[in-house]
């Protein structure tokens, strides 16, 4: 079993404040609306063993909750690299021409939560949680293509 380490760096790189009372209740429920950037080039072995990199620049709003859930889910520096690779395996349509789009996507989804149980055992609940969220709420991100 391969080890990933948890430590990455990233920084705040903007936030959008929703003004109008629609925007303030998607802020609320929905979106979030935090841009994080990576400032520091990381790898990482997939499940396949695929080796990635992700380079400094890169632009993730990590593990998206709604603010109303930050209690029940709160956002893990520790598995914030799993959400990293996640949403960078969906920017990059990584693996997308060769499985399609049902595949890639469950592909990615599946890798967010074996990094994170890989990183963070102990929460496997919550890594799973979030798991099925991407899975059930991802799709109309993922359909976003480069």
């Amino acid at each position: 079993m391969n080890f990933i380490k948890a430590e990455i760096d990233v920084k705040i790189k903007g936030f959008i404040v929703p003004e109008g009372i629609k925007e303030k209740i998607l802020y609320y429920f929905k979106e979030q609306k935090v841009i994080y950037e990576v400032i520091t080039d990381f790898e990482v072995q997939l499940s396949n063993g695929d080796l990635i990199v992700i380079k400094r620049g890169f632009e993730t709003d990590l593990c998206s909750v709604p603010p109303f859930l930050h209690s029940f889910l709160s956002n893990s520096q520790r598995t914030m690299k799993a959400y990293i690779v996640h949403d960078w395996i969906y920017k990059t349509d990584y693996k997308r021409d060769e499985l399609g789009d049902k595949k890639g996507k469950a592909f990615a989804d599946k890798e967010m939560l074996y990094i994170a149980n890989q990183i963070e055992p102990k929460l496997k609940k919550s890594n799973y949680i979030r798991y099925l969220a991407v899975k059930l709420f991802g799709k109309s991100t993922y359909k976003r293509r480069n």
